[in-house]
């Protein structure tokens, strides 16, 4: 008969990735690649990080996002008496971008129907395929609204500042 060995596993621990503002990606960064837990004494077995990567659950904005390591292995001369039983896991946060819009310059007529409010991403990025919900408004209204002095429109009070309205993404500071 014989005895047969087989490695055993170790995990790491303290594993951490940092925090960021949200950029349209999942990609997370290491700040620590922890330590071996469960090795016995006197071995010598390290963590290889040099393939390490860490990725969030998703690219949105979120606080104690799951962050998942990949391409953790391990060195050392007694490296093949174990395994790393799990790539590691952690928290961590991604905030909003910020993003500046600045409203277009508009001009109507008295008893027109305003139009819809325009504007340009002035600071900032918009990221991959995003985009803005919403409008832009008045305080007296935004778009469809009849620039009436029965709405709050008249001629003497203008200019009319335009505001952010509903204009968002939950991905931004506007």
């Amino acid at each position: 008969a014989n005895l047969t060995l087989s490695a055993k596993g170790l995990s790491i621990t303290g594993f951490t990735a940092g925090n960021k503002a949200y950029d349209g990606t999942n990609t997370a960064s290491i700040t620590s690649n922890g330590s071996l837990s469960g090795l016995e004494t006197g071995d010598t077995v390290t963590i290889n990080s040099a393939s390490a990567s860490a990725t969030f659950n998703n690219a949105n904005v979120g606080s104690g996002k799951t962050v998942t390591a990949s391409g953790y292995a391990l060195s050392g001369a007694q490296a093949g008496n174990y395994t790393l039983s799990a790539q590691p896991t952690t928290t961590a946060d991604i905030t909003q971008a910020a993003l500046t819009v600045t409203a277009d310059a508009q001009s109507a007529t008295y008893g027109d129907v305003l139009g819809t409010l325009t504007y340009s991403v002035t600071s900032g990025t918009l990221y991959g395929a995003d985009t803005l919900s919403g409008a832009l408004t008045t305080a007296s209204g935004g778009a469809g609204t009849e620039l009436t002095n029965a709405n709050g429109f008249n001629v003497s009070g203008s200019p009319y500042t335009i505001t952010q309205g509903t204009l968002a993404n939950s991905n931004y500071a506007i």
